[in-house]
């Protein structure tokens, strides 16, 4: 509850409501770690703000905001592949999502 009213205490600050703040966090493209350190919280207490106010963090793919690893569900893709790609040619996650579709349909 303490980083509720931390939270609230810094959207006031800047003149905007906690969802406001949190929602201008979440579409500049911050993961719960980045929005976590930018706020001075725990990242559970963003993830539990972000439930509250009915956000999410994630990558937008297709018109829909998500998590990678919800992105693959959804496509049939392995998340692993996926994490292995980004990390190892240094793309960023919806590339890595589309580098693996398009090997998915080479086969």
């Amino acid at each position: 509850m303490a980083n509720n009213w931390a939270v609230k205490r810094i959207a006031e600050s800047k003149g905007e409501t906690a969802y406001e703040m949190l929602y201008d966090l979440v579409a500049r493209g911050l993961n719960q770690k980045q929005i976590a350190a930018e706020l001075g919280v725990t990242c559970g207490a963003v993830s539990m703000l972000l439930r509250r106010h009915g956000l999410k963090c994630g990558i937008s793919l297709d018109g829909i905001r998500d998590s990678v690893s919800a992105h693959c569900r959804r496509l049939g893709l392995c998340n692993k592949s996926v994490f292995r790609i980004k990390h190892d040619f240094g793309l960023t996650d919806a590339e890595a999502i589309m580098v693996e579709l398009g090997k998915r349909s080479r086969k």
